[in-house]
């Protein structure tokens, strides 16, 4: 049912719908043990004073969802809130709503007790604004775009509010010599299309040894070309933000190796690849929400790692390479909160923290750091 309301809302596939909704299922899972794992820390003195260390909710939390992946970026958080004994106001984006609607319905019908309380609240941003301004919720957390982000953290601020951020992400994957080129093409091609690019992990820049380019660029190429994409941009307004972008930037097109047209009824697009894109251009530094990847070229592996962070982003990588004792250095030199090692974004576990650096935003969800999130700790010292 919940799988039916998400095609609704973002195109995707019955069968991708069930595969998140699966995944979501784990998280929910997780929360519940993680929750066995905390106890409050006691510890005695010589001269009979007695030390604890408490855990207590922080509160209300203000809870925004995006449309693209909806329900699990909720699963990632909303478990663990609860479990954290604190209260959630849902504000889901005004087109990812549909699932969730079903999903805390079916929750209300069958779940005779909850560990706190569940609210959701639905409408556009001047709702969001008054969440974030109330002086009666001690934490927000929001998942979206840079710039909205940025807004909530100065507002918040103000009433020194907890606040959690999962932003944006222009992220890279580097392209060793020794990499088996045609698992990284296939890889590659998914993790920028996956959600029609709309997903804020999305691999966006690949940095290729020069050795290997001519011959990965083609392997890719080719992939490409045998691929059919079915999947659309969900809403108008992220096409029209599409349409505008194209517009704006078609002197660039003479460098696109791959490029399709898309239409105003969110069809018929096909991924953007270009080459030789200026680092200053807004094609390389802006998070685009579409399926676009920019391939260059690097002479030596501490250039790719220099080129990767050289942006406001760090949410995501990835790097392609035989297993060698350099691999574990030149990943913890890569400026993100997530790293994979000859494997897909779509690779995820749910025990694992969740979060980005730089303006990929703060904070952490997922595991034992998202109950702490959705808590604060106390000491007592007891004579």
């Amino acid at each position: 049912i919940i799988a039916k309301k998400m095609m609704i809302d973002t195109g995707k596939t019955y069968l991708d719908c069930l595969q998140e909704l699966t995944f979501c299922h784990k998280l929910w899972e997780e929360a519940a043990k993680v929750n066995k794992k905390f106890f409050e820390k006691t510890k005695k003195l010589k001269n009979q004073t007695i030390i604890k260390e408490i855990k207590q909710p922080i509160g209300i939390v203000g809870l925004f969802i995006p449309f693209n992946n909806y329900m699990v970026v909720l699963s990632e958080r909303l478990p663990f809130l609860l479990m954290a004994g604190s209260v959630a106001i849902i504000k889901p984006n005004e087109f990812g709503i549909l699932g969730i609607i079903k999903f805390l319905d079916l929750i209300k019908k069958n779940v005779k007790k909850l560990p706190s309380i569940i609210n959701l609240i639905v409408g556009e941003k001047d709702i969001g604004s008054k969440i974030v301004k109330s002086k009666k919720i001690p934490m927000i957390d929001f998942t979206g775009s840079k710039l909205v982000g940025k807004k909530i953290s100065i507002e918040g601020s103000k009433l020194f509010k907890r606040i959690n951020l999962e932003l944006g992400g222009k992220n890279p994957s580097i392209i060793t010599r020794s990499a088996n080129l045609k698992k990284a093409a296939k890889s590659i091609i998914k993790d920028f299309t996956g959600n029609a690019g709309q997903n804020c992990v999305a691999i966006s820049r690949v940095y290729i040894d020069k050795i290997i380019y001519k011959k990965f660029k083609d392997t890719l190429i080719q992939n490409l070309q045998n691929e059919r994409f079915s999947q659309k941009l969900r809403n108008e307004k992220n096409t029209n933000n599409v349409l505008k972008f194209l517009n704006k930037n078609k002197k660039y097109f003479n460098q696109k190796i791959c490029f399709g047209k898309i239409s105003n009824n969110f069809k018929n697009f096909q991924p953007l690849v270009f080459e030789n894109i200026n680092s200053l251009n807004y094609i390389y530094k802006e998070e685009l929400f579409m399926p676009i990847l920019i391939l260059e070229k690097f002479d030596k592996i501490k250039d790719a790692i220099k080129k990767s962070n050289d942006s406001d982003y760090g949410l995501s990588a990835t790097l392609w390479a035989k297993k060698t004792k350099n691999n574990n250095e030149i990943l913890s030199r890569i400026e993100c909160g997530r790293l994979w090692l000859n494997g897909s974004i779509y690779q995820n576990f749910p025990f694992l923290r969740v979060g980005g650096l730089k303006s990929s935003g703060n904070g952490r969800v997922a595991g034992i750091d998202s109950i702490n999130n959705y808590s604060i700790f106390k000491t007592l010292i007891i004579n």
